[in-house]
């Protein structure tokens, strides 16, 4: 029993040392995970969320998704058998029991000694290759053969060298590729997969949290900027909506396509608005409704229906023409008698009741 409360994957230690696990080979739990040791930490992949097959050996190491058989030379068991208490420093764990390690460095400069410790740390700027400290710089292998056997503090997440070529980690060994050399455009961070690879515009990630430089950690720049890039891939803050970024200084005032005019009222969509100035600076028309039963006249909510003549502009009151010719009160024939005739009103008064009856819209006079 490994004795792991928990199995974070391959990018983050599950546990600190080896005690429980001493080989980067690795084994399978009961749980049907693969633990296995790389750099001084434990790593742990839960094999059950891997639907193409379980913990078992894959030629060199135990992984998940294979037919879930063991080392078939038999020097690396696929149980893993952990000690309780976790061995003391100098001793290994071997089926279950706390045996001593006798530390094995001769001739090297870095590297595994054997019992779960190192033979040393190389300088800033080099790699552990075979035991022994080398500048990377000298060797790039490409990316399907390790250019070093130690990755340092260099993650999946890689990172672009001064030369244009890109560093990674994997599987615990350091992987290099010349981009340009191999005709894979320039070193960046390609944010379909959020790392750094060839054959991409050469741009640092923007989140600034992941420096493309090797080496390198990010110091923003930002002393007396108001915005604009800090130099990390980040940005030393936000101007104002509206308002434009010039050499780091939020200037000029704000960038406006205006609505309307100082002053301006109007309808808009059949509701009044009054022209003001909006939270970004810029004019806009700030609408509002009418109640129920009113209507939208120049800016203003009435009772009534504007009356538009023909020709005429919105707000003209037209005056029913009298197309008798007669006098008012004078009925044009003799009083005493019904006239069966029809008189020139009567066809505008059946048009109105008509259009009442279909359900049109009557112009009225505005109140007074």
């Amino acid at each position: 029993f490994t004795g792991l409360a928990e199995c974070l994957g391959l990018d983050t230690p599950s546990a600190d040392g080896c005690d429980m696990v001493d080989s980067y080979e690795g084994c399978c739990d009961e749980l049907g995970r693969v633990v296995w040791c790389d750099g001084g930490q434990t790593f742990c992949i839960d094999c059950s969320q891997n639907p193409e097959g379980e913990c078992g050996w894959q030629g060199d190491f135990y992984d998940c998704g294979t037919d879930g058989t063991p080392d078939p030379s038999g020097g690396a068991p696929k149980e893993c058998i952990a000690c309780d208490p976790a061995c003391e420093p100098g001793f290994l764990c071997e089926g279950g029991m706390c045996v001593e390690c006798q530390p094995v460095c001769d001739g090297m400069e870095c590297g595994d000694d054997g019992c779960g410790g190192s033979c040393g740390e190389c300088a800033d700027g080099f790699i552990c290759q075979a035991d022994v400290c080398v500048d990377p710089t000298q060797i790039c292998n490409g990316p399907t053969e390790a250019s070093g056997d130690d990755c340092g503090d260099l993650t999946d997440l890689g990172c672009c060298d001064e030369g244009g070529r890109l560093y990674w980690c994997e599987g615990g060994q350091l992987f290099c590729w010349d981009c340009a050399a191999e005709g894979q455009a320039e070193c960046g961070w390609q944010a379909e997969y959020e790392w750094y690879n060839c054959s991409t515009e050469g741009t640092a990630d923007p989140s600034g949290a992941n420096p493309m430089l090797c080496g390198d950690d990010c110091v923003p720049m930002c002393e007396g900027l108001d915005c604009g890039d800090d130099g990390c891939g980040g940005v030393c803050g936000q101007c104002d909506p509206g308002v434009a970024c010039e050499a780091g200084v939020c200037a000029g005032g704000p960038i406006c396509q205006d609505e309307c005019a100082t002053g301006e009222i109007g309808c808009e969509d059949a509701m009044p608005f009054v022209c003001e100035v909006g939270p970004d600076g810029c004019l806009i028309k700030a609408t509002s409704e009418c109640p129920d039963g009113q209507f939208c006249v120049e800016g203003d909510c009435l009772a009534d229906a504007p009356l538009v003549d023909e020709g005429g502009t919105e707000g003209d009151v037209v005056a029913q023409a009298d197309t008798t010719g007669e006098e008012p009160g004078d009925d044009g024939g003799d009083s005493g008698g019904c006239s069966t005739g029809a008189t020139p009103a009567q066809p505008l008064v059946f048009f109105l009741m008509l259009l009442a009856l279909i359900g049109l819209p009557v112009a009225q006079r505005r109140r007074s």
